[in-house]
Parts: structure tokens; C-alpha cells; sequence
């Protein structure tokens, strides 16, 4: 066994082919360590060196603490490089070089940015490719696969997990999950078995859910469908770039809406306990309406190879007065004026006829005093 203190104040509690050279350093035992760094320790293992002033190296094989207050706790050739206060707490061929950083385990995982953390295996802070680039305050844990997994960004959570990753949020009585979310391998969202699975987007008013044979959406105020276009915090704005397909609101919308709604079947209420404020409608009144509505074919601007037939909604709100503005003329409307003007009509037709029945009898009554007279 040759062991030597050669620091002031250094010391090496056994093992052999040790070295405690730093003052005030320390080897406990092993083979072939180094504690050469002032106040520096070597707690056993082999070949491992404690290099920087108050750094460690617990044991393992071929470790190496080589920055200030640098810690390995074991494992095989890691290392702490560079700045201060890193720590690399076992596993193998991992390095920590940012100030205060952390490896936690694992395999050749570099946490190279000031406050960063990787673990796992081939989990690096820093850019890919080219002169790397360490993002300081990243978290990276990557999955057991053999390739290097990047971080993106300073300040960043990244994790590769190619067998999905789960949380539960709620046990039974027995331990076994009951409420889970995933993200399964091929990036779908799930929620598990159970109704109640919901995401609120801006408090529970504003959400996607499931319930009991139900999915719903819900929503403070208004829905839209957008085609292109940036992100707007304004309500009904498709942004810069987009149009809006279609909205639902609840009360006028001045939207301009250039989306095709197709279906087999699309239902209005009509329930009479939806509805207030009755008033009769005089179908003679809006059969000459009707008669005075311009009605023409015409074509969408962004749509011109398709006809349509009908009235503009400025004519419609001009003749009828109905609905939330001129721009537009509920399906609900049209059909109330069709059916009102229908009706009209029938009447305008029935009356005539009662007229016609009354001079065929008064013609039928005048041959039969003539043919009388005879």
C-alpha cells in the first residue's frame, strides 16, 4: 500500500496508490484516488480525482469533481467541469459544467447551462450541432434511446418519452388510479375511462368536457371558425391574414362570414316556450311585401362560379324589419315570410273564388228566370 498526504493538513485513511496532495484535502480509502484540490475529498472507489478547492467525489471508478464545490457521488467517469457548485449524483459518462447545474443519473447526459438539469440518457442543455449553445435554467430528461435529446430554449422543460408519459391526479380506496391524463406515443391527449374530462381554456366558462354520451363545448359568449389568420385577444376577429367561416353568438353579430354550412339536416328551435312577445301577422300585408322584394340571382365574391337566388339582406331588413341588422337574414325569417306570404296568397286565391262561386250563381239564378219566362 503507498498512500501519501502531501497537502497541509491532508490525509488519507487507507486503500492504497492514494493521494491526498491538496491542503487540508482527503482521501478515506480506495485505490489510485486523488484529492488534489485545497479541502478537497476522495471518499473511496478508484482512480477517482477531487481536483478543484472543496470538491468531492464519493466513490465509483474514474471520476473526476473538477470544478469549485464540485460534487460527484459516484458512478463511472463523470465529471464536474468548469464553473461552481455542479453536481453529478452517480450513474455514468455524465458531465456537469454550468454553474450550479445538475446531472441526477443515468447515461453521457452534459447539463452545460447555468441552473440546468438532465438525466436520463444522452439528455444535453444546449443546442445541437455546431459551436452549442447552453441554455441555462433548462430541465431535460430523456428516455432510454441512443441518441443525444436537445434542449430548446433557456429556461425550458423537455423530456423524450416514446412510451408517452402519464400523470394520475386521483386515487381509489386501493391505490389504483382513477384519474389519469396521457400523452400516449403518438402524441394523442387522453383522459382515461371516466366521464368528467375537461380542459378549461379560460376558467370553467370557457371549455371542452365529456360528459354522460355528451361532448360539449362551452363558452362565455361566442363561438368562431376561422380559416387562416395570426392569433387576436379581440372577440369575432379572425387576426391578421384570416376570415371567419362561421360564428354562433349569443345576440348580433356583425361578422362578415364567408363559410359553407353543409348538413343533411339543420333544425331551428321553434319551441312557443322559447318564445315571447307574439303579435299577429297580416299575410296580406306580407304578401305585398313580398310582391315588392327585389329577388335576384346573384354570386359571393368569393365564390363567383356559384348562383344563388334571393333577396339582399338590406332588402329584407328594409321590407320586413326583422333580425339583428341588414347584413343578414335568418333561415328562420325567410321561411316565417314565405309561409306568411303562402298564406296570403291562399287567402288573396280563396276570396276570388268565393267572388267567382257568387257571380256563377247570381248567372245560374238570371238563366233560370229567363228560361221561366219563356
Amino acid at each position: 500500500m503507498i498512500n501519501a498526504a502531501g497537502g497541509n493538513g491532508s490525509a488519507v485513511g487507507g486503500g492504497e496508490f492514494n493521494l491526498a496532495n491538496g491542503n487540508n484535502s482527503t482521501v478515506g480509502g480506495g485505490s489510485g484516488n486523488n484529492a488534489g484540490g485545497a479541502t478537497a475529498t476522495v471518499g473511496g472507489g478508484q482512480g477517482n480525482v477531487a481536483s478543484a478547492p472543496s470538491s468531492t467525489v464519493g466513490g465509483g471508478a474514474n471520476n473526476t469533481a473538477g470544478s469549485e464545490r464540485g460534487f460527484v457521488g459516484g458512478g463511472l467517469q463523470n465529471s464536474t467541469l468548469g464553473s461552481q457548485d455542479n453536481a453529478v449524483l452517480g450513474g455514468r459518462f455524465n458531465v456537469a459544467s454550468g454553474t450550479a447545474s445538475t446531472v441526477a443519473g443515468g447515461e453521457a447526459n452534459l447539463a452545460s447551462g447555468i441552473a440546468s438539469f438532465a438525466a436520463g440518457t444522452q439528455a444535453k442543455t444546449q443546442t445541437s450541432g455546431g459551436t452549442p449553445t447552453p441554455h441555462h435554467g433548462a430541465f431535460v430528461w430523456a428516455d432510454n434511446q441512443s441518441f443525444d435529446f436537445n434542449s430548446a430554449a433557456h429556461r425550458e422543460f423537455a423530456a423524450r418519452a416514446t412510451g408517452g408519459v402519464r400523470f394520475v391526479t386521483a386515487i381509489d380506496g386501493a391505490g389504483a388510479p382513477t384519474r389519469t391524463l396521457r400523452f400516449n406515443p403518438n402524441a394523442e391527449l387522453e383522459f382515461g375511462g371516466v366521464a368528467r374530462q375537461m380542459l378549461n381554456l379560460y376558467g370553467a366558462t370557457w371549455a371542452i368536457g365529456v360528459q354522460d354520451s355528451t361532448q360539449y363545448f362551452r363558452t362565455g359568449n361566442h363561438f368562431g371558425w376561422y380559416l387562416n389568420g395570426v392569433h387576436s385577444d379581440s372577440a369575432l376577429d379572425p387576426g391578421a391574414g384570416g376570415s371567419m367561416l362561421m360564428t354562433l353568438t349569443n345576440g348580433a353579430s356583425t361578422s362578415t362570414v364567408t363559410g359553407t354550412l353543409r348538413a343533411q339536416l339543420v333544425t331551428s328551435t321553434s319551441d312557443r316556450g322559447q318564445k315571447r312577445d307574439f303579435t299577429a301577422v297580416d299575410a296580406q300585408d306580407v304578401l305585398a311585401r313580398v310582391v315588392e322584394l327585389p329577388i335576384e340571382t346573384w354570386a359571393y365574391r368569393n365564390e363567383p362560379g356559384v348562383r344563388h337566388i334571393g333577396p339582399s339582406g338590406q332588402a329584407f331588413q328594409a321590407a320586413f324589419g326583422l333580425g339583428h341588422d341588414d347584413k343578414s337574414i335568418a333561415t328562420v325569417d325567410a321561411d316565417g315570410v314565405a309561409l306568411a306570404a303562402i298564406k296570403g296568397l291562399n287567402e288573396k286565391l280563396e276570396a276570388r273564388l268565393a267572388d267567382q262561386s257568387r257571380e256563377i250563381a247570381e248567372l245560374r239564378a238570371l238563366i233560370e228566370r229567363l228560361t221561366a219566362a219563356r
